[in-house]
């Protein structure tokens, strides 16, 4: 989003060292400040906690979705191309 986490945590009213905890996952929020943050960045609080939601594939798949829609013909078959690679990679490293 092009801000730095000083100046996010200074929006949000929280110490440099705070958002850092909160960015790596080891400080805890409340919901409040959570809606702080999505609001700051734009996003709802789905987007925002996406990726550590059991429930966030539907995001994900909204954001696909959106990715591709002005794409022209050529680009979407790259990037569904390229998307199935990277899984096929992604799989057969487990």
């Amino acid at each position: 989003m092009k801000i730095t986490q000083e100046k996010l945590a200074e929006l949000i009213d929280v110490s440099t060292t705070h958002m850092s905890g909160i960015e790596n996952g080891k400080t805890k929020f409340s919901f409040k400040r959570g809606l702080l943050i999505a609001n700051v960045l734009g996003m709802s609080m789905d987007e925002l906690l996406c990726g550590s939601l059991v429930q966030g594939k539907p995001v994900l798949q909204n954001e696909y979705s959106a990715l591709l829609q002005d794409c022209t013909a050529d680009e979407a078959y790259i990037l569904v191309n390229t998307l199935k690679a990277m899984k096929k990679f992604l799989r057969e490293k487990k």
